[in-house]
């Protein structure tokens, strides 16, 4: 993470279109957007979650109703990945939530209740899906119950 630097990573275009408004409307420094080269799936979202977006990391998608059994972070073209994961795990009765995080420093802006909403602490069991560098991720995964997936090809 660059200093002073509001890094996007969206996972398809509706996220890409935030960010790029992000950019514009943006006044305090400068703005990154890492974009992916492959055709990515557009993810559903209802007013509620498109609404959402902007705050930098959001619930997209839970399996089930209630405090969740295990969180899956993403972002980018691994926000897809997850999805497809917790759709499965979500067949086999467990209750899984995707968190897309497509620009942590806006998450990390809003307040300690949406944090606390979107990653509740009482939910230890967390994944974070990353494609390069994975060492910020730390922060978002439990110290006694994570998994860290940095995907690499060489």
């Amino acid at each position: 993470m660059t200093p002073n630097m509001s890094t996007w990573r969206p996972c398809d275009t509706v996220e890409s279109a935030v960010a790029w408004k992000h950019a514009l409307v943006r006044t305090d420094g400068p703005t990154a957007l890492i974009l992916s080269r492959p055709g990515l799936a557009c993810m559903e979202r209802d007013a509620h979650t498109l609404a959402q977006v902007s705050k930098g990391g959001y619930t997209l998608l839970q399996t089930g109703d209630g405090q969740p059994q295990a969180i899956i972070i993403a972002t980018g073209s691994e926000v897809e990945l997850a999805v497809t994961a917790a759709r499965a795990l979500g067949e086999q009765g467990s209750n899984v939530r995707v968190v897309s995080m497509p620009c942590v420093d806006a998450f990390l802006a809003q307040s300690a209740e949406y944090q606390e909403a979107v990653l509740p602490a009482a939910v230890r069991a967390r994944v974070a899906v990353e494609a390069a560098i994975a060492d910020y991720w730390y922060r978002f995964t439990a110290q006694d119950q994570w998994l860290l997936l940095p995907l690499r090809t060489n």
